[in-house]
């Protein structure tokens, strides 16, 4: 319900699109609403919640779909964007969803 309020005094904005992605129960649905707000922060050269939305999703990707494709996809685009906005959190998260991939790589690679 707040939610829809602020969008509706500010508009559909990245940080918005993000937060209601958190409650969000259906995946698909969650991703949708990721992108959408990747791409909106992307067009206002929001750099902050552009690192945000892909560690989201290539969170999402590697830990709760195990999908390696997707997950490098939304892993690169978070590195791309590190030396622009990145925090040393950001760099440790980054480290972390890397490790997250080379270990769902090799157990696709033992099946």
């Amino acid at each position: 319900h707040v939610l829809d309020e602020l969008e509706l005094k500010y508009g559909r904005l990245p940080s918005l699109l993000a937060t209601r992605a958190d409650y969000v129960d259906d995946v698909d649905s969650r991703i949708a609403l990721l992108e959408e707000a990747f791409e909106l922060a992307q067009a206002r050269q929001d750099y902050r919640n552009v690192i945000e939305t892909a560690d989201s999703l290539a969170t999402t990707y590697i830990r709760q779909l195990d999908d390696s494709v997707m997950g490098r996809t939304w892993l690169t685009a978070l590195e791309r964007h590190l030396p622009i906005a990145g925090r040393e959190s950001d760099m440790e998260r980054y480290a972390d969803l890397a490790q997250s991939l080379e270990e769902l790589d090799r157990r696709a690679g033992q099946s």
